[in-house]
């Protein structure tokens, strides 16, 4: 019966493969992330898609001294929605303790800047070192 219906099995999974892509495509483009330079970004996707793409942080992102400097500590710049990072450093001669422990391979004496993604929202801690 299904023989008479479909005498060409093969154009009904062509068919089948074709819609199935269609819809996987429009799915995933759906879904993707917008990167915009100059914009705000708090989550460790974002961060990560902007420094790829631009090779600076965010412009909610303070290094230390800047923060320490106009808002007088790090929780006072957390309040006001800004992030800390851009800082760098120097891995030789670093214990193997912290958030970056196991993630930087083999070297030795790599430079190094950090960011910690935290929202004031959320205040979770996430870190990403990129080379400098």
């Amino acid at each position: 019966m299904f023989r008479q219906l479909w005498p060409n099995r093969k154009w009904l999974v062509i068919l089948s493969f074709l819609l199935f892509n269609v819809f996987m495509t429009n799915a995933a483009l759906e879904n993707r992330v917008r990167i915009v330079l100059g914009e705000v970004y708090d989550t460790r996707e974002e961060v990560a898609l902007y420094l790829f793409n631009y090779g600076e942080l965010p412009r909610n992102f303070i290094t230390k001294a800047e923060s320490n400097a106009a808002f007088i500590g790090y929780y006072v710049a957390m309040d006001r929605g800004l992030n800390i990072g851009g800082d760098t450093s120097d891995t030789k001669g670093r214990s193997s303790n912290g958030p970056t422990r196991g993630r930087l391979g083999n070297a030795t004496s790599t430079p190094i800047a950090k960011c910690a993604i935290e929202s004031a929202s959320s205040w979770k801690n996430s870190t990403i070192a990129t080379p400098a």
